[in-house]
């Protein structure tokens, strides 16, 4: 961080951000944004999993969190595709012929 020797977020902190942003750069300066702005508030010189983890609930943001276990449903499965009902488009050098008006 500019303007800084000390180390601003612990090690697990890091890597609390990383669970929450999954490595996309617009999340990570979101949520370190939000934890540094909470940090400031409560007065705290450096930022602890702990603050991190409460950002990225606050934020709602859900990308590389799983779900607690009774929110999870192991049986679901991908629904199959449902025949579209069209004619299969045939095959090789046939031409279609325009539409007479």
């Amino acid at each position: 961080m500019a303007g800084t020797s000390r180390e601003i977020f612990t090690p697990d902190a890091l890597k609390a951000v990383y669970r929450y942003a999954s490595g996309l750069p617009r999340l990570t300066n979101i949520v370190c944004d939000h934890a540094l702005m909470t940090g400031y508030v409560r007065g705290v010189h450096q930022i602890d999993a702990d603050i991190v983890n409460e950002c990225g609930n606050d934020l709602k943001i859900t990308i590389g969190v799983r779900p607690p276990a009774e929110k999870r449903n192991p049986r679901c499965v991908r629904p199959q595709a449902k025949p579209h009902g069209r004619r299969p488009r045939p095959r090789g050098n046939h031409r279609s012929r325009p539409a007479a008006y």
